[in-house]
């Protein structure tokens, strides 16, 4: 039986595993949060967000470039009105996973457990192709590692004045 099968057959499935993959991606905040707060990382927060901006527009410009159809409006003749490309969840869950494994090497693999739980629940749920789902963590690593290079030019730049 395939997943579109069961599916077909289950369709309020659809819906538990969205809200399931959003859940996840709330505890994986709060737990970032908690973290950041806790040790008093407020840069850390502040490039966190400033990083989720400069994602958000990158992926919205690119669904606007590339409007990509959801799964679920082949699967079931549905008009589902926004592009799934790219995962702007797996960015978020990403992004998270990647400032919490600079900041704390031991929250790599509680934060790599829910990063796939997020991407498995994407694809899961046929709100995003696989494609869409690999593409938002390619976005979310250039627009982690682009910030960070920026925040060390920065630094340095402070470094050579004094």
């Amino acid at each position: 039986m395939s997943l579109v099968d069961f599916f077909s057959h289950n369709p309020y499935l659809i819906y538990k595993f969205s809200f399931l993959r959003d859940l996840v991606l709330i505890t994986q905040l709060l737990i970032f949060l908690l973290y950041t707060v806790s040790k008093r990382k407020f840069v850390t927060l502040k490039l966190f967000s400033f990083s989720t901006i400069i994602a958000f527009l990158l992926s919205s410009f690119l669904a606007l470039l590339i409007n990509h159809p959801r799964p679920l409006s082949y699967y079931f003749n549905l008009l589902y009105f926004s592009a799934s490309f790219p995962s702007k969840h797996v960015i978020i869950s990403t992004l998270i996973s990647l400032f919490l494994i600079k900041e704390n090497r031991l929250l790599l693999i509680s934060s790599l457990v829910l990063l796939i739980f997020v991407a498995f629940l994407s694809w899961v749920s046929l709100l995003h192709w696989p494609g869409d789902i690999i593409a938002g963590f390619i976005l979310a690593i250039v627009v982690f590692y682009f910030l960070n290079f920026l925040q060390w030019l920065y630094f340095q730049k402070i470094k050579n004045k004094f």
